[in-house]
């Protein structure tokens, strides 16, 4: 009878923590990853390929529109620059969380929409989506390190203007 009792009294102490600790996690996550798409978001509109990396892992990986896959952020942040200082130097990036969850204790996905315009000219080809506007698809792999989340792996989809 005393075990029934002292069940009926901790059962709801539990359920309160596992509830509590699954919303932190979720809160945590949800406010980290809004985060890190406005620091993405910024750093394209101001041409820091710099910021644009820092958010990624050393170890990172990142595949872009045109399918090159690029092993580190130095590579990740080259790139950019490169982008930055020719076809995207007057371009203005908006993004959009779409998806998100976890993927274990300390892994995330997060499914964006990217809007792309000002742009000199899209990638070779890739056409825009619609007039002076390239739509992508960015799939983020998050991870958690130090009470702080980080992009572990990219890829950039364009969207055809057949999808969308």
């Amino acid at each position: 009878m005393y075990l029934l009792s002292l069940e009926r009294r901790i059962y709801p102490v539990l359920t309160w923590l596992v509830i509590s600790i699954s919303a932190s996690f979720g809160a945590n996550l949800e406010t980290s990853a809004k985060a890190i798409v406005e620091r993405q978001e910024t750093a394209w509109n101001s041409g820091d390929a710099e910021a644009w990396g820092a958010d990624y892992t050393e170890d990172s990986t990142f595949v872009n529109i045109m399918g090159m896959r690029f092993s580190s952020r130095s590579e990740n942040v080259a790139r950019h620059a490169l982008l930055f200082d020719t076809i995207f130097s007057d371009s203005t990036l908006e993004i959009k969380i779409v998806g998100l969850r976890p993927a274990g204790e300390a892994a995330a996905i997060m499914d964006t929409i990217m809007v792309l315009r000002g742009h000199e000219r899209p990638p070779p080809g890739i056409p825009d989506t619609k007039p002076g506007a390239l739509h992508t698809r960015m799939k983020y792999i998050l991870i958690k390190s130090d009470d702080s989340w980080r992009i572990v792996s990219a890829q950039n989809t364009a969207i055809s203007d057949h999808i969308e």
